[in-house]
């Protein structure tokens, strides 16, 4: 499964509470019950079909989406940093090289963003005006700009300054 893009078709189609757990399973006796087993059934299709035939087969009788979605990311997301050191690992070596700026570019930038992705920078959430939440970020921000100019081909050196 890719975490991102199944993020986001499942808030697309207003379903990401049910593996978040912001839609949690109503009473039996609530009005709201069957309607909320229509959508949970189909959200578990959707994860389903959207794996191996192996693992389906592994969580197939799981009829609640929110506790599939648990166990897979549980049994998945160990390799989280198998996956954080192979993408810094390309991140270290990436040069322009034959790749237009454009290309480049777009390489670059999805590393970041896959990155980013398993590494966010924490938010302070205290009510303090000392600016560092700003400042980490923008320091974050360089340093992504200097690893671009670092990679781009010695023709660029201008840019570099």
């Amino acid at each position: 499964m890719g975490q991102i893009n199944d993020h986001f078709s499942l808030t697309a189609k207003h379903k990401i509470g049910f593996v978040d757990g912001t839609i949690p399973e109503p009473d039996l006796d609530s009005p709201k019950f069957i309607l909320w087993t229509q959508c949970n059934m189909t959200v578990l299709s959707w994860i389903i079909i959207s794996v191996s035939p192996s693992i389906a087969s592994s969580i197939m009788y799981t009829n609640n989406a929110r506790a599939i979605w648990l166990d897979l990311r549980h049994n998945f997301s160990q390799k989280k940093w198998t996956r954080i050191f192979e993408l810094q690992k390309e991140f270290a070596y990436l040069v322009q090289g034959q790749f237009s700026v454009e290309d480049y570019y777009t390489k670059f930038k999805a590393l970041v963003d896959e990155l980013a992705n398993y590494q966010s920078i924490p938010l302070c959430k205290c009510p303090c005006t000392c600016g560092a939440q700003r400042i980490t970020s923008n320091l974050h921000d360089r340093d992504q700009v200097m690893k671009f100019l670092m990679g781009l081909n010695d023709s660029y050196s201008g840019i570099r300054g």
